[in-house]
This record gives C-alpha cells, structure tokens and sequence, in this order.
C-alpha cells in the first residue's frame, strides 16, 4: 500500500479543526479536476445560512459541543491556508446535511483506546488514493 496517504492531527477540538482546514486546503489545491477546486471555494464562501441548519446547529451545539469548536478550528485553518470560509459554509459542508448537492466522499471511523482511526476516499478524484488519519484529542474524554 504504497500510495497510502497517513495524517496525524492532535491536540484540542479546535487545533485538529485547524490542522484538517489547513490539510484540506492543501489537498483540494492539488486535485487535478480544478473545476471541483472552483466548487469547494464558492461553496466555503457563498453559503448562506438557513433555518434547516439552526435547527441542526442548535442540537449539535447542545449534544457535541466539541464538533463546534472543531469546526471553528477548520474555518480558521482553511483562512490561515489562504481560502475564504465562514462558520455557515463550514457547517454547510461538513455536517448541514440538508442540501442536494452532495461531492462524493466516504469517510469511515474507528475508536480506539488512545485515538481514532479514519480513513477518507476522494470519489470525486479516483487516481487520489485513500488518506488514513490518526486524531489524537487532548483536553477531552468525548469524540
């Protein structure tokens, strides 16, 4: 498996949020489809909030507060990275799940006694092989 990509993201919610902005930015930068590229950076800009989502924002916020703080980090990561992005169009694209328009990715997780275990696929971009990631979480009991 030479072509396995492996990514470590620790520290707070809010670091490993940053750390996944940054990485994501670096990755959609190198994608060869640009018109996906095009996409991504008009969906993190343009998105405009709705009342599907402050239902969904308000049971997240509630439940998981970590997931916000997390997203907060990502926003602030893919800003440092030098794309445009917004706490709306961050929350649109990782967990709003109210829109058609879906990219294509599959993302699947393991918990482990001292971290977790993703691993994520590019549909959208077939030749880009499979990207594992261990995210070590410090401050914090909950993922």
């Amino acid at each position: 498996m030479d072509d396995v990509r492996w990514e470590t993201f620790e520290g707070t919610n809010f670091t490993v949020g940053r750390q996944l902005g940054r990485y994501w930015v670096r990755r959609l930068n190198a994608c060869r489809k640009r018109c996906l590229v095009k996409t991504y950076r008009e969906l993190l800009r343009e998105t405009k909030w709705t009342k599907d989502y402050e239902y969904l924002y308000q049971t997240i916020r509630c439940e998981f507060p970590f997931l916000v703080r997390e997203l907060e980090g990502m926003v602030k990561g893919t800003i440092d990275a030098g794309w445009k992005a917004s706490f709306t169009s961050m929350f649109a694209l990782s967990l709003g799940e109210t829109d058609n328009y879906v990219l294509g990715c599959s993302t699947i997780a393991h918990h482990g006694a001292y971290e977790m275990i993703l691993a994520h696929n590019e549909e959208y971009d077939p030749p880009d092989p499979l990207c594992y990631a261990r995210v070590r979480l410090q401050g914090t009991s909950s993922f």
